[in-house]
This record gives C-alpha cells, structure tokens and sequence, in this order.
C-alpha cells in the first residue's frame, strides 16, 4: 500500500451545489491513504438533528476534528467537504493540522451563478445524498449565491491561504487541479 509523503488535511469550501462532497468523496476513492468526512452526514445522523440543527452541527464538528485527528495520526490524508461562512471551524482544522504534523489546505470552491442555478435545480430533482434534500429545502440560487459571498469575504479575513478554484466544469477536469493542490499544499 502506497503512501502520500505526508499528510493533508484539505478542507473543500463553497457553496451548495459547488460539488464539494462528490469531489471529497472522489479524492479519497482515488487514493488508499485518503479519508472522506463529511459534517453533513454526521450531522444528519445525530438524533440531535431534527430537534436542535445548531446542536447537531456543533456536535458533528466535534466528532469530524476527533476523527480527522486520529487519521492523520495514523498518516492518512483527510478531506472535509463543508460549506463555511464563520472562521472557527477553518481555524480549528488549520490548528488541527499544525499539532498533527499535516499539510493545511483550504480550497474555496467558486461557480458562476448559471452553473450553481444548474447544479442546485439538478440536485433538487434527483439529490444524491439523504441530507441533500433537507439543506436544500427551502434555498433559493439567490440565496446559494449570498453564501459563496459570504464564504469568500471569510476566506479573505482568514489568516490562512485559501486557495480558489473554478468547480465550473465536469468534476473530471475539476479533480486534476485537486490532486495538484493535495500534491503541493503548503507545509505549515
């Protein structure tokens, strides 16, 4: 079983529809040493969920740092797909990889308006995943949009490089800048 020559924590940022678990999940299928957390379905799993979404929120990011600690422990790369527009779970997870040896990098999905409007009319006629559904109730493109705003004046105050990539396209040409970022990601 091959190695990656050192751990990364990659956290994958943007808005619904931005393609960020797909990618996730793709990134760790590509590689043995690769782990996939998504927040989302730990939260979605949580009996906290229905009654207390904030809470169940709270706790799966709670449960996603242990996680994503013990991985890097063992040496395994770990990808956190979650859309973010407050700093305190990009700081945790940037001090999660400075105690842990590992590479930082957070990657900020961008999508042009048309091809969120595209994804998210896709995803509510078909979701592919349980908690598709119940995050997209409700949201309108105009409110995704205000999100990747939102998300990107964050990214701009962090004290952290945030890294911004087009997720326009198919994820077969999105996947390639990906490995990229994951092969060179800054040592912290």
């Amino acid at each position: 079983m091959s190695r990656l020559a050192a751990p990364v924590l990659l956290l994958l940022n943007g808005p619904p529809g931005a393609g960020k678990s797909t990618l996730a999940e793709a990134l760790a299928r590509s590689h043995p040493q690769r782990t996939a957390l998504d927040v989302d379905v730990v939260k979605h799993a949580l009996p906290a969920w229905p009654q207390d979404p904030h809470a169940a929120g709270v706790e799966a990011r709670k449960q996603v740092l242990a996680q994503a600690g013990r991985e890097l422990a063992a040496g395994r790369s770990v990808v956190i797909p979650q859309l973010l527009a407050r700093p305190e779970f990009a700081v945790a997870l940037q001090q999660l990889a400075d105690r842990s040896g590992a590479r930082f990098a957070h990657v900020l999905l961008d999508l042009p308006a048309d091809a969120l409007r595209e994804r998210l009319s896709a995803r509510r006629a078909a979701p592919t995943r349980p908690e598709q559904a119940a995050n997209d109730a409700g949201l309108a493109v105009q409110d995704a949009l205000e999100m990747g705003r939102r998300i990107a004046v964050m990214a701009a105050d962090l004290n952290q490089e945030v890294l911004r990539l087009d997720a326009s396209g198919p994820m077969g040409a999105v996947l390639p800048r990906l490995e990229e970022i994951l092969a060179d990601a800054p040592q912290e």
